[in-house]
């Protein structure tokens, strides 16, 4: 069975911390205390799905109690508590990972894109197919990054769907020879450029896997454009315009949030909490790390229609975007 923890500090609300706090009235007597005794890990298991679990921690100090001396006793007890019950991550909140830096300790996967990547198919259907435009129809762009492998699993991804796709490629060689495989083997047309300024015109849907450095700002795009941005800049610059997408919020099935203690949703959010879980369930057959592999997506498909979860908005520029706020009028005309 997989498991992971979740980490807090002793009656403390430790979210958007982002600076170390320091008390020096109670470093030696908490330095002392930890040198004369075995530091007691409190901690709850809860059986999330039959082959999944999540134990949650306590720390048995506060936030303000955490010093230099201490860390490395805490990081140690946590690491032989893990160790010893098969947890397999132990992820702390945004600021306690930061502020600490626990050695093996994992951050929430608040900005991660692992899950919004895996969710690809699941935004153009609440997107598109849901307001009765046809994806088929969309000129669809797909610029490459730099792993292959993802980029080559989107393409696989839509040609059931599609009937025609752009490909913006550094490698065009290497491209030409796999899109002739996608050929054979969906009957998808492939028009591969690099022009990239060009092929923007009319462009309904623009999907970035990699960096946009070195591109010029302000590109001319339709207002009604959609950009799935699946690198780590800010590409607000580039595409000036249209809607942006830069991440995706999930809402945590009850049935789940109902076995976590309430004191843990102060330190993590039930978005964070409903990434890590999908994330496990994606890896229970995804070795690979691919998000966009047709295992993770099949996982996720599942999930969404059966476990409960649901988008419940996209993350934009500046704040989250309600999925019936992106303008898609113009795409069926």
């Amino acid at each position: 069975m997989a498991s992971f923890a979740l980490a807090v500090c002793a009656d403390e609300k430790i979210k958007d911390i982002t600076s170390r706090k320091m008390i020096g009235r109670f470093a030696n007597r908490i330095f002392n205390t930890f040198k004369h005794r075995k530091m007691g890990i409190i901690a709850e298991k809860a059986e999330i799905y039959d082959d999944l679990s999540v134990y949650l921690i306590k720390l048995p100090v506060s936030i303000n109690e955490l010093t230099d001396a201490n860390i490395r006793r805490i990081t140690e007890h946590i690491t032989w508590y893990c160790t010893e019950n098969g947890i397999n991550d132990c992820f702390f909140p945004q600021g306690l990972a930061k502020m600490c830096g626990f050695k093996g300790c994992m951050a929430s996967l608040s900005k991660d894109k692992y899950i919004f990547k895996s969710l690809f198919l699941n935004i153009l259907e609440e997107v598109y197919k849901k307001r009765n435009v046809d994806i088929a129809s969309l000129d669809i762009i797909i610029v490459q990054g730099d792993n292959n492998e993802e980029f080559f699993s989107v393409i696989r991804a839509l040609s059931p769907i599609v009937k025609y796709l752009k490909l913006f490629a550094y490698d065009k060689v290497m491209v030409e020879s796999e899109a002739d495989k996608v050929f054979e083997d969906y009957g998808l047309s492939i028009g591969i450029t690099s022009d990239f300024k060009n092929s923007l015109k009319n462009s309904n849907l623009i999907i970035i896997l990699g960096s946009m450095n070195g591109f010029s700002q302000g590109m001319k795009v339709r207002k009604d454009t959609l950009v799935l941005n699946y690198g780590d800049e800010d590409i607000s610059s580039i595409f000036c315009d249209c809607t942006i997408i830069n991440n995706v919020e999930i809402t945590l099935p009850e049935r789940i949030a109902s076995r976590i203690k309430k004191e843990y949703f102060n330190n993590f959010s039930r978005i964070e909490i409903a990434k890590i879980i999908l994330k496990y369930r994606i890896d229970e057959g995804e070795a690979t790390g691919n998000a966009f592999s047709s295992n993770a997506i099949r996982v996720i498909l599942r999930e969404f229609s059966e476990g409960g979860f649901k988008i419940s908005g996209l993350v934009g520029r500046r704040n989250v975007i309600n999925i019936k706020d992106i303008k898609v009028n113009e795409l069926s005309k």
